[in-house]
């Protein structure tokens, strides 16, 4: 997914020139919703990643490309991730509207625990902790 973005001209969902391989993008983003909606990202999280030193670069920031093509898919990309999601949450109440809402619902579904957690981790005190995630 962030090929794109290291490789000025690259096009993998072209499917003239990667047909199975812009089949096996449609077929993430329309039917499996975490995907389309969250692990896929967006160039702009992609960039970010990329200009940081040791996240899969050989410990050096790589030159990225990004253009009008790249945000235009990405674009169209989270529009096919919200439909997927609208789809999957319609018939499953339990289910938030959105993948945003749905992250924060789980957060405040498993506050007890992420409170738990970061304190055994060090990260704070329990109050401290309950009142950041108010």
């Amino acid at each position: 997914a962030q090929l794109p973005l290291l490789h000025d001209g690259l096009r993998p969902r072209d499917t003239t020139r990667y047909p199975n391989l812009s089949r096996w993008y449609d077929a993430m983003e329309s039917t499996i919703p975490a995907y389309g909606c969250r692990v896929r990202g967006n160039a702009a999280s992609w960039a970010k990643v990329l200009s940081q030193t040791g996240f899969g670069n050989g410990g050096s920031v790589p030159e990225t490309n990004p253009d009008d093509r790249t945000a235009a898919s990405d674009a169209a990309a989270s529009a096919r991730g919200a439909e997927t999601w609208a789809a999957y949450a319609a018939d499953r109440p339990w289910v938030a509207p959105s993948p945003d809402e749905e992250a924060a619902a789980t957060i405040l579904r498993r506050r007890d625990a992420i409170r738990d957690d970061a304190v055994r981790r060090g990260v704070g005190d329990a109050d401290t902790i309950e009142a950041g995630l108010r």
